[in-house]
């Protein structure tokens, strides 16, 4: 299973080093450069050997690109501040 996931904010990354702490894999993570926790969120994937991408929008094909690129199964949008439109 491959997982992606977007997080923004304090609650975003709490919710992050969670997953993280339960050894699950993830395949990337995309976070926006406007939060506080910008850094700490690229920080832990450094620490993790994540890769992070920021300020993609969700609704664009890059990120659908980014989507087929990791074969992501499942996707957590914990705490992002954008609505993903189908």
């Amino acid at each position: 299973m491959n997982l992606g996931i977007s997080c923004y904010g304090e609650i975003g990354l709490n919710i992050l080093i969670d997953i993280l702490s339960d050894d699950t894999k993830v395949e990337f993570v995309l976070t926006n450069s406007d939060s506080n926790y910008s850094e700490s969120i690229q920080t832990l994937c450094e620490r993790y050997q994540i890769k992070s991408y920021t300020d993609i929008d969700m609704n664009s094909n890059e990120f659908i690109d980014i989507i087929k690129l990791h074969n992501i199964n499942i996707y957590f949008m914990l705490w992002y501040p954008t609505i993903l439109k189908s």
